[in-house]
């Protein structure tokens, strides 16, 4: 006889048994892993290689000193005295601008001054702070480039050490460093003049 409850229908799965993982009394089973059959086409997968740690200390240090720039490596820390130069171009200088070991020598520049920024003097050349090693490579520079002079004041400024074009010295060359300047500003006189090119320092 029928206990009431409904009968169940052809191929009706039978109710499941409570899963004991998810009672709230338990603690959840962890999940077993069942290895593919052989027939079923599935390859099982090596597990991934972890990975090793991140460097640390003196490993940590030397690839870092691959991104630094050979000639940083041997820096000392403190930084080298600076001194401010008044430097340029005189007026007749073939060029009105050069640029001399990595230093800008402008033959004019403006200073701004008023509440709004809205004077502009003009002033001879300009005021920097160089280092020691800073001047020494302005005056390296000087020193191997000449101008070759045309009749008409102009000229082409030239390296004389270039090992791609080989110099070959003609009598319309002068030296760089008749045509700029690179004055202390401490030894500046206190009325405007232009200084002795560097030829004559």
């Amino acid at each position: 006889m029928s206990d009431g409850s409904p009968m169940p229908f052809p191929g009706d799965a039978p109710n499941d048994p409570p899963d004991p993982s998810s009672s709230d009394g338990g603690e959840k089973k962890p999940a077993i892993s069942i290895p593919a059959h052989p027939d079923s086409g599935v390859s099982e997968r090596a597990p991934e290689p972890a990975a090793p740690p991140a460097a640390v200390g003196a490993e940590a240090a030397s690839a870092d000193d691959d991104l630094i720039p050979p000639e940083f490596k041997n820096a000392t820390a403190h930084e080298e005295p600076r001194k401010t130069f008044w430097v340029g171009t005189l007026p007749d200088c073939p060029k009105w601008n050069l640029d001399l070991g990595g230093i800008s020598f402008p033959r004019m520049t403006e200073k701004v001054t008023g509440p709004n920024a809205t004077d502009r003097q003009p002033e001879a050349g300009t005021k920097i702070e160089l280092t020691p090693t800073q001047v020494k490579r302005v005056k390296d520079a000087i020193r191997s480039r000449v101008f070759r002079m045309r009749a008409n004041g102009t000229g082409d400024l030239i390296i004389t050490n270039d090992p791609r074009r080989p110099y070959t010295k003609s009598p319309h060359d002068r030296p760089c460093a008749e045509f700029v300047y690179m004055q202390a500003v401490e030894a500046a006189p206190r009325e405007f003049a232009y200084p002795d090119p560097l030829a004559t320092a």
